[in-house]
């Protein structure tokens, strides 16, 4: 019978269980371990490699579950996580970590391992080190940003440059690795460049969410004289939800063809939760348990998504630094720290911009609705509609007039090679009679030119089309828009 972790007692029917699978070395090493060279200079030694594990599986039913386990694992130096459950095959006194000894099943709980990120100046990870998971968070798609979730900084951190973090979030269903990578670990295709230098859509190692790979937890092993840099290692982030609410089903931004997924993504996702706009986060500023630096910066992202990355954020920094003097404490040393995130509000509102610049550009580079490059007359849908029939009827009268001239034309050894379309008298035949080949397209496409051009390419080169679908090379017509003429 699966029970609760924190209190022993047997779980509800109605609870959502899932599980954790911790497997422990029979006596190696599963943390990171820091000495001092002659120098004093700390050194670093990686995991010991170990082969055979004893395994425990615990049951987990929240976020709460979830970080209770992780904390206790992440006590362990001989410990280590999963996401693969044990399969009939496991001897979980003594297993080898294989593939197949483990099940791949989605589970509700996923981690994500950000290192060797860059950490913004306005930033103290030492002080303040759930504003750093926050500042990650805010990596993972907008369905992650409010989510409770588990952070601890991993075993280099403060020996490396660089924020080195991971986050433990609870789903509201259950998430395969498979998905997990094709939603965080897609990379942005750039024309001309290979695919290993496409940039990622989150700075993510997408390594964790094969079901056998050891997510390392535990807290650096330090020598005697080696000083830990981190004050705290772990701690909980806590958001307005305690479960991250998963898009279902998980389909590909950049691979997948506009046919296949039906239609394409053009807006950030919705979020449909109580107080996740500005005026939500304004009112928390100066809670005790938000304080100051977390609403602050939330609603100023809340803000800046709104409005746009290029409208200027002035007027917003102005009204959240008179509402943060207002509930501003009176004890001088926290007036100070409030000054201080007061004077670093412009430095983050433009790394929020320069965050909400690239999504506005991923957002309007794939399938998204496309703009004139060139002013063009306004039209109403009836005389766009008019206007592009007179230019297709005006190319096919031209071009019929074009054959009628050449038709009988031959070069001077005979042959009919030099006709236009290189198709001889073949292509006269289609202007003997009424015209058999006609288009019929919606107003926007932006493409009259390219579609006369095809016109003059379907009559010169292909004399036996007489209609039907023609790829490519139209722009935005789409292939049920060609028909025969009536």
């Amino acid at each position: 019978m699966a029970r609760d972790v924190r209190t022993g007692r047997p779980l509800l029917k109605n609870q959502q269980v899932d599980s954790i699978t911790q497997l422990r070395s029979l006596g190696l090493v599963l943390a990171k371990r820091w000495s001092l060279d002659p120098n004093g200079v700390p050194i670093g030694a990686g995991y010991d490699k170990a082969k055979h594990f004893a395994v425990v599986e615990h049951s987990v039913s929240c976020v709460a579950d979830l970080a209770l386990v992780l904390d206790g694992t992440s006590s362990d130096p001989f410990s280590c996580v999963i996401r693969g459950r044990p399969g009939p095959g496991c001897d979980i006194r003594r297993t080898a970590r294989l593939g197949v000894l483990f099940e791949n099943v989605p589970r509700r709980w996923s981690m994500h391992d950000f290192d060797a990120v860059a950490c913004p100046d306005w930033l103290n990870w030492r002080a303040e080190p759930a504003a750093a998971a926050d500042f990650l968070r805010l990596l993972l798609p907008p369905q992650f940003h409010e989510a409770t979730c588990w952070w601890s900084f991993t075993g280099s951190q403060g020996f490396k440059p660089g924020l080195r973090m991971r986050l433990a979030f609870w789903h509201d269903v259950a998430i395969s690795g498979a998905d997990l990578k094709l939603w965080l670990c897609e990379r942005e295709p750039i024309p001309g460049k290979p695919r290993k230098s496409w940039p990622q859509i989150c700075p993510v190692d997408g390594s964790i969410y094969s079901h056998v790979q050891p997510i390392y937890v535990a807290k650096p092993v330090l020598a005697a004289g080696v000083v830990d840099p981190v004050p705290q290692r772990t701690g909980i982030l806590r958001g307005p939800l305690d479960a991250v609410q998963t898009p279902v089903p998980i389909t590909a931004r950049f691979t997948a063809s506009i046919e296949r997924t039906g239609h394409a993504r053009t807006t950030p996702t919705d979020r449909t939760y109580e107080g996740s706009g500005y005026a939500y986060h304004r009112s928390r500023i100066g809670d005790d348990a938000d304080g100051f630096h977390l609403p602050l910066r939330a609603a100023l992202a809340a803000w800046i998504a709104m409005h746009g990355a290029e409208t200027d954020p002035t007027p917003v920094i102005d009204d959240l630094s008179s509402v943060a003097w207002v509930v501003c404490p009176a004890d001088p040393v926290r007036r100070a720290e409030v000054e201080e995130r007061i004077a670093a509000l412009p430095r983050v509102a433009e790394w929020i911009r320069d965050r909400q610049r690239e999504t506005e550009r991923r957002l309007g580079s794939v399938g998204a609705a496309c703009h004139a490059s060139h002013p063009l007359p306004t039209r109403t849908l009836a005389e766009a509609q008019h206007e592009l029939g007179a230019a297709a009827r005006t190319a096919f009268l031209r071009t019929r007039s074009f054959f009628a001239v050449h038709r009988d034309t031959e070069s001077a050894d005979g042959s009919d090679r030099h006709k236009v379309g290189a198709c001889g008298r073949g292509a006269a035949a289609l202007f003997d009679g009424p015209a058999r080949v006609a288009i019929c397209a919606g107003v926007g496409i932006g493409k009259t030119e390219a579609v006369i051009r095809e016109i003059v390419s379907l009559i010169g080169d292909r004399p036996n089309v007489k209609g039907g679908p023609i790829p490519g090379r139209c722009g935005g017509v789409k292939p049920g828009q060609w028909r025969p003429a009536a």
